[in-house]
C-alpha cells in the first residue's frame, strides 16, 4: 500500500555546476522532509514522543513509517550505492553524497 504525502518541484537557492549536484541537493532536500513526516506519522501512531526519543528511532531506523525516496537520476543512484561513495565533480557536495549513503546503510 503506498499513499503520497507530499511532492513539490521548487528552485534550488544554491547554484550548482551540474544536473547530478541539483539532483543530490533536491534528494538530500526530499530526504529530510520525508523523515520529518515520518516522525509526525510515528506520534500519530504510537502517541506523542519527546524529540529525544524520536531522534534515537530516527537514527536506529526504528520509525513504524517506512519512507521511500525516489529519483530519477541514474548517475546519482550509482554514486551513492557504489562500493565506495565517489567524489562529485563539486567537491561540496561530497557530505552530501556520504549523508545519503549512511541513510541507505542505516535504512532511515
Amino acid at each position: 500500500n503506498i499513499q503520497v504525502y507530499d511532492f513539490e518541484s521548487v528552485k534550488h537557492k544554491q547554484v550548482t555546476q551540474s544536473t547530478y549536484g541539483a539532483e543530490l541537493r533536491g534528494a538530500v532536500a526530499g530526504g529530510g522532509k520525508g523523515m520529518l513526516i515520518a516522525s509526525f506519522l510515528t506520534e500519530v501512531i504510537i502517541g506523542p514522543q519527546s524529540a529525544e526519543r524520536l531522534a534515537e528511532m530516527h537514527d536506529a531506523g526504528t520509525l513504524p513509517v517506512d519512507v521511500d525516496l525516489v529519483v530519477d537520476a541514474k548517475s546519482l543512484f550509482d554514486g551513492v550505492t557504489a562500493s565506495e561513495v565517489k567524489v562529485p565533480m563539486e567537491p561540496n557536495l561530497h557530505m552530501h553524497s556520504r549523508m545519503l549513503r549512511e541513510w541507505l546503510d542505516r535504512r532511515i
